[in-house]
């Protein structure tokens, strides 16, 4: 199974090479406007998509966010012993 990174890294390569290529000019013929708004663009319309990616999976979240009314008793329980543990030890009062 392969990392993030790995992941990550096999899907963003052939873009930066493309941007890299373009930036050095290493094409012949892609010069002036063109060349520009790509150098210029492309870096910011990534970060962009990332930002729009991480304020939509933060949304899905909160929107898809479950209450457990069980686990919230249990953890009200487990929370109750440990004080009446520190209680007993007299840690707190």
């Amino acid at each position: 199974m392969a990392t993030q990174l790995a992941i990550f890294l096999s899907i963003a390569s052939p873009f930066l090479l493309a941007w890299i290529i373009v930036f050095g000019e290493m094409v012949p013929g892609i010069y002036g406007a063109l060349r520009t708004q790509l150098l210029v663009g492309t870096p910011l319309l990534v970060i962009a998509i990332l930002g729009i990616y991480a304020a939509s999976s933060v949304i899905y979240g909160v929107l898809t966010f479950n209450d457990c009314s069980e686990a919230r008793q249990e953890l009200i329980e487990e929370v109750s012993q440990a004080k009446a543990d520190l209680r007993r030890r007299k840690v707190i009062e």
